[in-house]
């Protein structure tokens, strides 16, 4: 079987235009892969600075229970400048 310039110019061509068209399936995924995990990025940073917020609030109610509870068993005010600071 023989192919003529005609035929092996137009088999060049489509041979081309399907692979640019991979090309920009490719390059359309990769942007669209990256927008998601740009996306993923900020809920993990959203959720850690929500962790973090909690772990805080955490130590600072823990400061001010054991503050508290310093003072109540001694009666000594030298607690309350802790809790104070836990309360704020």
């Amino acid at each position: 079987m023989q192919f003529s310039n005609r035929k092996i110019v137009r088999l060049t061509f489509a041979s081309l235009l399907v692979g640019f068209a991979a090309l920009m399936a490719i390059v359309a995924t990769n942007f669209w892969l990256g927008q998601r995990a740009q996306s993923y990025f900020d809920n993990a940073l959203e959720a850690r600075d929500t962790r973090i917020a909690a772990v805080e609030l955490r130590n600072a109610m823990q400061t001010a229970e054991a503050s508290e509870r310093g003072f109540v068993i001694t009666g000594n005010e030298i607690y309350l400048g802790a809790y104070q600071t836990a309360k704020a």
